[in-house]
């Protein structure tokens, strides 16, 4: 405990004495990372003083409460280089890990846990085994030697979803959020299992959250879309299973990396618990509304819903996909006001595509269906008119270029 506690008095100590020193120390660490509590608290007060003033020296210092202990930190401190400050961070940062760690084992040993809390202290222990409580930052040096490498050699990499227009424009990465929106029956579930099928495709493990479907009748659509099946003989028992090409295609199916997940009454938490476990890299939610969360009244929910999945998304680093009622009372295409109950949804989204069909009145079939990107933090937006087989489960792409929305 001697030697933490010196560790512990030197990172502050070399913080009060020297500038760069202090941007490692309070840049990296928390109050809440010492082991002791006194010199926890003298942290704080100082690190609040170096975010006020963007700077640290004894006058300053000697303003705190616990300035006595300051001095004596400052005095005790060994030679700093910055080799030596990089140590003690992270030696105390591990540390500090290792304690919440045991502390979120010790929670789940109790047996006072229910499954769900057991899932999501789960979830919480690989978080913090993983690293990824720590804050991450990037200094315009860094950043600009990454920029540079990334121009002279490889391309940077972006999730694809083999749909060509809407690869072009868009550039995914895990950590972002997309948003569905589609009023009630214009193939919000149909495209985003053809889109899962496009990202498996490309090798993303892809977790699919149904909160009202179950996991049979996914499958059945996933398959209808992969092997061109009427989805009626399936459903009625009418695949020829002798047929030894749509066998082997099947097979070829199975080996996508999709997980259907049955999700009816479950929480934001439950679902990212679920989906670490099983290492997605992909979550899509089906759908937003219906997920179970806290609130008085439905904006609330709503809010505090699309909140967390934009902190699951960037805490995992994983791509979540939340698929998005909109309004019934809508005329004409959609538009981004008609996501139901929370503009909370827009503000939280990187990516929003809005699916929309027009129906002949006659025929009673689709003659136009779209995909609007309406809204594209690090791209273009734009329609991209699509063909409609709900025979077959299939949406595919028949613009090769932005358009409007008409």
């Amino acid at each position: 405990m001697a030697a933490i506690v010196d560790m512990e008095s030197s990172a502050i100590g070399a913080a009060l004495l020297n500038a760069e020193a202090a941007a490692l120390v309070f840049g990296d660490l928390h109050q809440t990372d010492f082991e002791n509590g006194a010199l926890g608290d003298l942290f704080a007060q100082l690190q609040s003083l170096w975010q006020q003033h963007g700077k640290l020296d004894a006058a300053l210092a000697s303003t705190v409460p616990g300035k006595k202990l300051a001095l004596q930190c400052a005095e005790s401190t060994p030679s700093i280089s910055k080799s030596n400050v990089g140590i003690w961070v992270r030696t105390i940062s591990e540390r500090a890990a290792a304690r919440r760690a045991q502390s979120i084992a010790l929670a789940m040993a109790s047996g006072d846990s229910t499954l769900e809390e057991l899932q999501v202290q789960g979830a919480e222990l690989m978080q913090v085994l993983s690293g990824k409580n720590q804050a991450e930052w990037t200094n315009l040096g860094d950043a600009f030697v990454d920029f540079y490498t990334r121009q002279r050699g490889e391309k940077p990499v972006y999730i694809k979803c083999g749909y060509p227009t809407l690869d072009k424009y868009t550039y995914l990465e895990p950590g972002d959020m997309v948003i569905i929106g589609a009023r009630p029956s214009d193939g919000k579930t149909m495209s985003s299992l053809n889109l899962a099928i496009g990202w498996a495709q490309h090798g993303y493990k892809v977790a699919y959250f149904s909160l009202e479907t179950s996991g049979r009748k996914l499958f059945d659509r996933l398959l209808a879309s992969w092997a061109y099946l009427p989805l009626g003989e399936i459903k009625r028992g009418e695949v020829p299973t002798d047929d030894a090409e749509l066998m082997q295609d099947c097979h070829s199916f199975c080996q996508l990396p999709i997980m259907l997940c049955d999700a009816a009454g479950r929480t934001v938490s439950w679902m990212r618990a679920q989906a670490a476990r099983v290492g997605a890299q992909i979550a899509v939610v089906d759908y937003l509304q219906i997920v179970d969360g806290p609130g008085k009244s439905p904006y609330e929910t709503v809010t505090g819903v699309s909140k967390a999945l934009h902190t699951w998304a960037q805490a995992d680093k994983v791509m979540v996909v939340a698929l998005s009622q909109l309004s019934r009372n809508g005329a004409g295409n959609p538009k981004l006001t008609d996501l139901r109950e929370s503009g909370q949804v827009e503000q939280d989204a990187d990516l929003i595509l809005l699916l929309s069909r027009k129906v002949d009145a006659d025929t009673g079939e689709t003659d136009d269906y779209i995909w609007d990107i309406a809204k594209n933090k690090e791209g273009q937006t734009g329609a991209i008119h699509m063909s409609w087989d709900g025979e077959h489960q299939r949406v595919r792409e028949i613009a090769i270029e932005l358009g409007g929305a008409g």
